[in-house]
């Protein structure tokens, strides 16, 4: 039971005897009938959590993109060689979507 011992105490940092004398506490403190529908309530409670955890995890990175993207537009604007550069690079974009708009336009 090499691979589930590790999962286990990846999970909860405990090892595969300390969860055997938990289910033994359990099954003597809830009883044999109530037993099963405890640990399914459990489990799907565990499984909410995990889904809100990873949702968070997924907001705080992409919260963490953003601010890095805005991070890098303010370094960019402090530079003054590379605002100039995307000043120019603009302006011809612009040039050439009007030209393109004007051969279209006289077709």
């Amino acid at each position: 039971m090499g691979w589930l011992d590790d999962y286990v105490n990846f999970m909860f940092n405990m090892g595969f005897s300390e969860i055997v004398v938990l289910g033994v506490i359990a099954l003597l403190v809830i009883g044999p009938k109530q037993l099963p529908h405890v640990a399914r309530t459990l489990a799907r409670m565990m499984n909410e959590l995990k889904r809100a955890t990873e949702d968070l995890s997924s907001s705080l990175k992409d919260t963490k993109d953003k601010v890095q993207q805005t991070v890098d537009h303010v370094n960019d604007l402090a530079d003054p060689n590379e605002a100039f550069k995307k000043i120019t690079n603009h302006k011809s974009e612009s040039n050439q979507s009007e030209q393109n708009q004007d051969e279209h336009s006289d077709s």
